[in-house]
């Protein structure tokens, strides 16, 4: 009989959580595609399925073989299993926390693996991410149970494995208690939809470790945090030293490069203990709060920020490195420099991409709780139902858990720059003990817009101004209150970050002149991130369907839909509207005079200005970071496109219109507004 975990705050048999990296054998060049280590073995590929209406139909299921194939990574829901179903804010089972219903799907997932290793070495079993919670048997003993759908769990299966083949059952369910954490605005999808492996390790190895890089006048200080049980060497720009267990080391970078979205520069760092070597590609950088002020490399950047989930509209979930690498393309393209893993970690492929390629990271806990606010009758009391679980006692050591498990996977990805507590779960005591939490593991500034929400009626009795959160975030605030309300407050001396701005829904977004006027007028505005990257449109035969098309009894209908790109990344108009406002040059014309800002703080831009009056001139520039530079123009209506470098594209443009048009005949007419704000002519 399965014992009943998942209606508990529990994980059992999963390895502490650690510093995301795969080992590789001792004398391997630099490398960092970890298929090519010999020390990793991926179990991606076809597995057997049996599926169940209720996990207690499910006893004794690791006696038998699946009955069907299925891919892994994959969800359930798109090989003809449970159901499809959409829901923004409610919960899609009843409220009776801890408890979920006993009519609680489950798959048991089965495959063999052949195992090679030595008989000294060790056998980790991997999985990224699963969706609700598992339970691992290999070869017929029960291994361990996980939950967490969007974390790294790991399981020493050593004494488990035998020499030659092995039987690897998992149980995956669709609900547990940690489902009353991930309410999160998403599509239902249950399964393993992240990478799955096997790692041959040596007996004793390194375990885990942490780098803290800094920066002084022009040099950048790598520091080294040995938490393995073996002492390591290290070797990084031609600099080699040991680092004994439970101590620190540190490098000195003369004249470093350092980190940023527009200057992404990596050095490779070498880290070898025992018969394995680790490749780490580290970022100098830092990222603090100061003075009021949010500053990366001491610099008050801004975010031109997304939201992004994993989707993808044939595999919902279970999104490759293929696709994580073609939406940081289009980012790009698009002058996006930022992005929140809304609402929970990404792929550690996906971390490194961000590194990799240039895009500050609000990395964000898999905590959502937005449910509460529709449990009780009275909308006045909408504060208290909010923080019906951020009180609740029983969560603490699962909220714990996921603010671990964000932290300590992803601590040393330059790209993170804040790390975010969750979204939209309410506030009390049990947010205010897992912000200390992260404030313990880290030193990087932490982020929770749900202290505002739940502030509005409880502003004095919760301290609002003295909880240990280093940004003040808003979701969709007015301009005026940001220039007005927000920057004469005198108790507030946090920097202010839109987690979300411009619903991206329908015909919109608009507002991106107002919001980014303001924006700009001060280092204390961080900037934003735009809800959301790309709708969640599920591709069938018939199109592109959302919430309710799939007969669901509980749903949110189109509220899916709401992506700057469509939900094969197209470009919509609002897709162009968020390039031009995120376009790293300020052009400003004044007669016959052309003046251009670089906004960027770290990179020149250098490239080739096509500017067109009665004639089309080119002009070839490189402006120095928060410079500007004058160029003689004409009277008259002017357009000017600026192609970077020996890019095609263009990445920024501006047209001045000097002319005089007919006055439309419609201009008499009055204008009037209906309910929703929306202008007639009547």
């Amino acid at each position: 009989m399965l014992k009943k975990y998942y209606e508990q705050d529990k994980c059992i048999g999963v390895c502490a959580s650690r510093a995301y990296y795969v080992p590789f054998e001792k004398g391997a060049a630099v490398e960092y595609e970890r298929e090519d280590s010999e020390r990793f073995t991926s179990l991606n590929g076809t597995w057997r399925i049996t599926p169940y209406e209720s996990v207690l139909d499910a006893d004794e299921f690791w006696l038998e073989s699946g009955e069907k194939e299925i891919p892994v990574p994959s969800c359930v829901q798109f090989y003809g299993y449970d159901n499809i179903q959409y829901t923004n804010v409610r919960y899609p089972f009843p409220f009776d926390p801890p408890h979920v219903p006993n009519k609680n799907p489950c798959y048991h997932y089965s495959r063999t693996f052949t195992w090679n290793g030595k008989e000294d070495e060790r056998a980790y079993l991997v999985f990224e991410g699963v969706d609700s919670c598992f339970y691992v048997y290999v070869n017929g003993r029960e291994v361990g149970f996980s939950q967490i759908s969007h974390r790294i769990s790991e399981f020493d299966i050593t004494k488990f494995v035998q020499a030659g083949e092995n039987k690897l059952d998992v149980l995956v369910l669709k609900w547990c208690m940690g489902s009353y954490l991930e309410d999160q605005d998403k599509w239902r999808f249950t399964g393993i939809f992240r990478d799955v492996y096997l790692l041959r390790r040596p007996k004793t190895h390194i375990t885990d470790y942490k780098i803290v890089t800094d920066i002084v006048g022009k040099d950048g200080i790598v520091r080294f945090e040995n938490r393995s049980p073996l002492a390591v060497t290290l070797s990084l720009c031609g600099q080699t030293q040991t680092v004994k267990s439970g101590e620190t080391g540190a490098f000195t970078v003369k004249n470093a490069v350092f980190w940023s979205a527009e200057t992404p520069y990596l050095y490779d760092l070498r880290i070898e203990g025992g018969d394995e070597v680790i490749f780490n590609r580290v970022g100098i950088c830092t990222s603090c709060v100061e003075k009021g002020l949010y500053l990366f490399n001491g610099k008050p950047i801004k975010f031109y920020g997304v939201n992004r989930h994993d989707f993808h509209s044939l595999k919902g979930a279970a999104v490759d490195k293929a696709d994580m690498l073609n939406d940081l393309l289009l980012m790009k393209k698009m002058n996006v420099n930022a992005i929140r893993t809304s609402h929970y970690p990404s792929s550690p492929l996906f971390y490194e991409l961000c590194a990799e390629y240039g895009f500050y990271v609000v990395s964000e806990s898999d905590i959502e709780c937005h449910g509460c606010i529709t449990c009780g009758d009275d909308e006045n009391e909408f504060a208290t139902q909010y923080g019906l679980l951020a009180e609740d006692a029983r969560f603490d050591g699962s909220r714990l858990m996921r603010e671990t498990c964000n932290v300590e996977e992803h601590k040393n990805f330059a790209c993170v720059a804040i790390w975010s507590l969750g979204n939209e779960a309410g506030y009390g005591k049990g947010m205010r003990l897992a912000a200390e939490k992260v404030h313990e593991l880290d030193a990087r500034p932490v982020h929770y817009e749900g202290l505002w929400e739940i502030s509005r009626t409880n502003y004095g009795k919760l301290g609002y101004y003295d909880q240990p959160l280093d940004v003040v975030s808003r979701m969709y605030p007015t301009p005026e209150w940001m220039k007005n309300d927000y920057l004469n407050d005198p108790n507030e001396k946090r920097p202010l970050m839109l987690c979300e701005y411009l619903h991206a829904m329908g015909n919109g977004p608009g507002g991106f002149t107002e919001y980014w006027d303001v924006i700009e007028s001060s280092p204390r505005f961080m900037g934003g991130f735009i809800w959301e990257w790309a709708d969640h449109g599920i591709r069938t035969e018939k199109g592109y369907r959302y919430g309710g098309d799939f007969n669901e009894y509980e749903h949110d209908g189109n509220f899916c839909i709401d992506g700057i790109t469509s939900p094969d990344r197209a470009i919509k108009a609002g897709t162009l509207a968020m390039k031009k406002a995120y376009q790293p040059l300020l052009f400003k014309k004044n007669g016959t005079m052309l003046t251009v800002l670089n906004k960027n703080y770290f990179a020149a831009e250098c490239g080739t200005l096509r500017i067109k009056q009665n004639a089309e001139t080119t002009v070839s520039v490189c402006i120095a970071p928060r410079e500007t530079i004058a160029l003689d123009c004409e009277t008259g209506d002017l357009t000017v496109r600026y192609y970077r470098g020996n890019e095609a594209e263009e990445v920024a443009r501006e047209q001045f219109i000097e002319t005089k048009t007919e006055k439309s005949p419609f201009a008499s007419l009055p204008i009037a507004c209906n309910q929703k704000g929306h202008r007639l002519l009547v």
